[in-house]
């Protein structure tokens, strides 16, 4: 089989494009809606997880979610082992049933937030600013509310249309 130089300059780009999608839970789950999730106060901890080298990075999370007349806001503080911190507003605006238009201020574009089959998905972009530069991130999350009543986030952070970290996140109320 002969192979065109065409192919070969874009297959990475092809490759890159395919960003897989966290793994769906192996335990039952409690049906969740978005505002249910993020209504009030929460905290808890995560890791990101470097996939090929398998190193953590791993911090605490404490936010706060109000429903406003046009939308939902949750404040997210991020404080990681490093002593590094990072606080982020999120804005939710509903579209219609189920779906939701997200905003924050490091975004690219908007975030896709849809309910379905008792879970929210995130789909979104979003720049972060590291001593070597800006990075740009590709973030594809589930929530999903265990049992015994904790919410877990679980994503694929791309970096280049790669994957390159997995993210899990335990908050309780």
């Amino acid at each position: 089989m002969k192979v065109s130089r065409r192919f070969v300059l874009g297959a990475p780009f092809l490759l890159g494009a395919c960003q897989p999608l966290p793994p769906m839970p192996e335990e039952p789950i409690v049906a969740v809606s978005l505002e249910s999730a993020f209504a009030g106060r929460a905290g808890g901890s995560g890791v990101f997880l470097r996939k090929h080298v398998w190193t953590e990075e791993r911090f605490t999370l404490a936010q706060t979610g109000r429903r406003l007349p046009d939308r939902l806001m949750v404040e997210q503080t991020f404080t990681f082992e490093t002593g590094t911190r990072n606080h982020l507003v999120w804005h939710f605006f509903p579209q219609q049933p189920g779906l939701w238009r997200g905003q924050r201020d490091d975004l690219v574009g908007t975030a896709r937030v849809v309910e379905n089959s008792g879970m929210v998905w995130f789909s979104y972009q979003a720049d972060f600013v590291r001593p070597g530069g800006t990075v740009r991130w590709g973030f594809e999350e589930m929530l999903y509310r265990r049992q015994d009543g904790a919410l877990v986030i679980d994503g694929v952070l791309a970096e280049g249309g790669t994957p390159a970290l997995n993210e899990r996140i335990i908050l309780r109320t």
